[in-house]
């Protein structure tokens, strides 16, 4: 009776541990969709301009998830590619996480999450609310010049009515879709009233997402129609007075996916040609580098909230490098009172580069505020691992024989997820939720129901049964816990597994996603598992004895 109440106690211990870690995981997955900096963007003074307009009108194309491998590819698309070699371009890097929301505002802003106040995550077209930040938008429609976009409908709500003039959206992203984003833009290209205006082409992400990802003959013919529709984009501007530029928003790793810190997913094109730009090769910028650019091109002001440089591309440089200085120490302010850290920002003014001064100095104080948050969280998981260490070497024989089936468990979730998933330890390939869910609650309880295979084998061969079965089930399910526990602890050292006031490192945070998820299954299937496997073989032991009782040598 005592093992029975053992076992339990066990089990009851196990549910507490499944609990914990769920409310752990939702916790994470909450914080990382409602996000939003502490820093207040609307509330930095509007900055002023560094030059007058170098060009009569600014075309901006976006390419959606444009890698910048297939931007090079001549076949695919030798309109861009002979566009690159009329103009000034770039091998453009976003920052996590890459997903659209948070690029385009960078893209448009100059700044990136946790100064723009973007979403971290997408969010439907109802959640979506306009750019705290400035944008491209906002300080041309406030210096008086005619804007326009067309494109997929979240721009509706990210730039609302009253930063343009006129506008075009669907909810569609397919080739379908980009030819009615072109058909709306047409007639504002022939008429040239627009001063700034937007394209947004969205069918190269739909073959990255819906038909097979990059690798796949759908996305090169995506990529082949874009080039087209570039093309005709082309023919109705006159680059000696117009300026086009083609962008990306981030690409997508080989299987499909965009969202996390994957090179693929962060690398993609930049592209400028016409009035104003300076041909040449810039090698690798910053995607906060195209706002205050395009915004000094336009003879406007720049962002308030932009974090980039202007880049040296301009047929003439800025006219006044104070508006950018001071543009950058208001900024370096704001940002360390939002985050309560002291700092100097005297030196930013008479730096040779404002931008890399103010950036960090802003670099300071977030790593002085997050080193007095993280010390605790060190002692914490230096004294978990000491406790865990200590607790396997007093154990040591008991879980010696489990050692082998706990770590196979843990390391066949891995396996199936990289080699046979092909998936990556991103939010590149978290396709949806339910999808990611679904897909490790698989590999996690086809690691689990191996280790308690071999498990159970141990024991029968040493002739255990019933609620010895059961008892080993369990040690088995807690050395597994303990195995996957480290995973956690990089995350918890970086941001405590809930999203507060600054991003984490993004690869700890998929980390600790998985380990929750999969210390989850785990600890739920030490529940069932030992009652399952332990209860039946008791029941086929008892019916055994019963059987040979009955069947016993006639009289």
């Amino acid at each position: 009776m005592r093992r029975y109440r053992l076992l339990a106690l066990s089990s009851f211990g196990f549910l507490v541990l499944a609990g914990l870690s769920g409310l752990a995981l939702a916790g994470l997955m909450n914080s990382m969709s409602t996000f939003r900096s502490p820093f207040r963007a609307e509330a930095l003074p509007e900055a002023a301009a560094v030059g007058e307009a170098q060009t009569e009108r600014l075309v901006i194309v976006l390419v959606d998830a444009l890698r910048y491998d297939t931007s090079l590819d001549s076949h695919l698309m030798p309109t861009l590619v002979d566009l690159r070699a009329h103009g000034a371009s770039a091998e453009m890097l976003a920052r996590p996480p890459s997903y659209s929301e948070p690029t385009w505002a960078a893209l448009l802003s100059g700044a990136y999450p946790e100064i723009s106040g973007a979403p971290l995550l997408n969010l439907a077209y109802d959640e979506l609310f306009p750019l705290p930040a400035e944008t491209l938008f906002s300080v041309s429609h406030r210096a008086g010049l005619t804007t326009a976009v067309s494109g997929y409908n979240w721009f509706e709500r990210m730039i609302p009515a009253s930063q343009r003039d006129a506008g075009f959206f669907t909810a569609g992203e397919d080739h379908a879709a980009d030819v009615a984003v072109l058909q709306a833009a047409q007639p504002w290209l022939a008429a040239r009233d627009d001063r700034l205006l937007l394209i947004h082409l969205d069918q190269v992400d739909f073959a990255g997402h819906h038909e097979g990802g990059p690798r796949d003959p759908h996305w090169a013919q995506a990529a082949a129609r874009v080039d087209g529709m570039l093309h005709s984009i082309i023919t109705q501007l006159d680059l000696e007075r117009d300026t086009l530029l083609v962008v990306g928003d981030h690409g997508q790793i080989d299987r499909g996916g965009h969202g996390g810190q994957d090179a693929e997913a962060l690398r993609t094109v930049f592209v400028v040609a016409g009035a104003g730009v300076r041909p040449g090769n810039l090698g690798t910028i910053a995607m906060a580098d195209v706002a205050p650019t395009m915004a000094t091109l336009l003879g406007v002001p720049l962002p308030s909230a932009s974090q980039g440089h202007i880049l040296p591309i301009l047929g003439k440089p800025p006219q006044s490098s104070s508006a950018l200085a001071q543009q950058q120490t208001a900024l370096a302010q704001a940002y360390l009172t939002a985050i309560g850290q002291p700092g100097s920002t005297a030196g930013i003014a008479a730096a040779a580069d404002p931008v890399v001064e103010a950036q960090a100095v802003m670099q300071r104080a977030r790593e002085a505020r997050l080193a007095g948050e993280r010390l605790p969280r060190a002692v914490i998981s230096v004294a978990v691992l000491a406790l865990l260490t200590a607790a396997a070497l007093r154990a040591r024989r008991a879980l010696a024989p489990l050692a082998l089936p706990a770590l196979s468990a843990v390391v066949l979730f891995h396996v199936l997820y990289i080699l046979i998933e092909q998936r990556t330890y991103s939010l590149s390939s978290v396709e949806s939720q339910t999808g990611i869910l679904t897909a490790a609650g698989v590999n996690g309880l086809a690691g689990t129901l191996l280790g308690a295979a071999l498990v159970t084998w141990q024991a029968w061969r040493r002739g255990a049964r019933g609620i010895l079965v059961a008892q080993r089930l369990q040690l088995y399910t807690l050395l597994a816990a303990a195995m996957i526990l480290p995973l956690l602890l990089p995350g918890y050292w970086d941001f405590g597994l809930r999203l507060t006031w600054t991003l984490p490192s993004f690869l700890f945070a998929f980390l600790a996603f998985l380990g929750l998820l999969q210390l989850l299954l785990t600890c739920s299937l030490g529940v069932v598992l030992p009652a399952l496997i332990g209860g039946g073989t008791h029941l086929l032991e008892r019916n055994g004895a019963l059987a040979m009782r009955r069947s016993g040598p006639r009289p």
